[in-house]
């Protein structure tokens, strides 16, 4: 049951003669139901001669919210990703709060699901406001990664090395410049099935290099072939 007790100043009655209150249908004190078109209350008031005359004024009793909505559902743990070097924005979603209320609500938001964000953290504020004005606000973080999905890559990989050794001898030392590792973390390791300075078998043996970055990509070069054939002299490369 909504209401509320109600009171107020009684009014008084004056005439040319003696003049008293003899009724009245409601009294200050009295408890009304919630009304928005209010209630009548009438007064009577009889002079000595027996006239009377009667005045009346209205009680309205509304209901007042006074009660700021809620958020539900608030997200936690946005995320959103973006290639390391590359410094680019990305897109975030999300499925935005919930505003509970008793009256309808509204909602604004310093960011809506698939905005742009750059790299870090960003703070996201929905506010949400009632009927009667009342507002509360949520906030979440939205945090974009950068994440290293690309192979390091291989630069001055030889095309082919040759070497010749003298008739009879099964081996020959072989060089070469290595190929470069690049990557965007500025970090890669490279290894390989054979090294500069090795010792090769007369014939074609191939050599392939790999390189390794932090985040554990592999890109593996272009195989180059050591060739050793058989001369008159012994040739280094």
């Amino acid at each position: 049951m909504q209401g509320s007790m109600v009171t107020w100043v009684p009014p008084t009655c004056s005439d040319n003669g003696f003049a008293f209150v003899t009724g009245s249908t409601a009294s200050p004190g009295t408890f009304f139901m919630v009304d928005p078109t209010g209630t009548l209350v009438t007064y009577t008031c009889t002079d000595n001669a027996g006239l009377s005359t009667d005045c009346s004024f209205l009680v309205v009793v509304t209901t007042e919210d006074t009660i700021a909505p809620m958020c539900q559902d608030v997200p936690v743990n946005t995320i959103g990703t973006v290639e390391l070097g590359t410094g680019a924005e990305t897109t975030v979603t999300w499925r935005p709060p919930t505003c509970v209320d008793l009256s309808p609500t509204t909602q604004t938001s310093s960011a809506s699901p698939g905005d742009l964000f750059r790299i870090g953290t960003t703070t996201v504020t929905v506010t949400c406001f009632d009927s009667s004005g009342n507002n509360n606000s949520c906030d979440f973080i939205v945090t974009v990664l950068e994440v290293d999905n690309t192979a390091p890559q291989c630069l001055g990989v030889p095309a082919e090395v040759s070497a010749e050794v003298e008739l009879g001898i099964n081996t020959q030392r072989v060089s070469w410049i290595e190929p470069t590792c690049i990557d965007a973390s500025g970090t890669a390791v490279r290894t390989s099935t054979s090294s500069p300075g090795s010792s090769f078998p007369v014939g074609v043996t191939p050599v392939t290099y790999t390189c390794t970055d932090v985040s554990g990509n592999v890109g593996t070069c272009s195989p180059f072939d050591v060739r050793v054939s058989e001369g008159n002299s012994t040739a280094e490369v």
